[in-house]
């Protein structure tokens, strides 16, 4: 299938065939400016949690580790929330999109993404809590050492396991726009243009 053509304008034009537009959007999922933006702002915080605060610590004067600790567990919880408006937004796009012909392998691996993501976030929050720290309005416990360096192991494997995911599902994706030129970069594009 040939590739979407940029029009220009800078909107996206659909693959002609025999001077017809093909209709290759028929069974491909339009992605609205938030879930654009939901995921777009999940790459980066993912981004930035795996590769930032925690992994520079090791390296950080130790007067900024307990900082750098604070940033992660504050773009930890930014992710949380992101990822809840971000299911509830896709579970009333899937809910809209009732009885067309689904993509299951797209369905199976986001919902896979979601899950480590969530058990991951949640993970983090818990060893907080093994460690004494007070959430809120969750009554800190004594601090359990074992349990927390155990949770907290967890939680990084939850990590690994988040960035395998979001591996494939980009190795997925540049299949879409280099095998089957369906358009899926460009309608996941964050500064795409709509077309009028």
């Amino acid at each position: 299938m040939p590739p979407w053509q940029e029009t220009p304008s800078g909107a996206l034009s659909p693959p002609v065939r025999d001077g017809r537009a093909m209709n290759t959007a028929s069974d491909a999922p339009h992605y609205g400016r938030p879930t654009i933006a939901l995921h777009w702002i999940s790459v980066v915080l993912v981004a930035a949690l795996w590769l930032g605060p925690e992994a520079g610590a090791g390296l950080a004067p130790p007067w900024l580790r307990g900082e750098l600790h604070a940033l992660h567990i504050l773009l930890g919880g930014l992710l949380g929330c992101v990822l809840i408006v971000r299911v509830a937004v896709r579970g009333r796009d899937l809910i809209g999109r009732r009885g067309r012909r689904s993509d299951l392998p797209a369905e199976a691996m986001h919902a896979a993404l979601y899950l480590v993501l969530a058990a991951t976030i949640a993970l983090g929050l818990v060893s907080l809590w093994a460690q004494g720290v007070t959430l809120s309005h969750v009554p800190a416990t004594p601090a359990n050492p074992a349990l927390s360096r155990a949770l907290i192991g967890l939680h990084g494997l939850g990590a690994n396991l988040v960035l395998i995911l979001a591996a494939v599902h980009l190795v997925a994706a540049l299949a879409h726009h280099c095998l089957w030129r369906d358009g899926l970069l460009y309608r996941m594009h964050p500064l795409r243009r709509r077309q009028r």
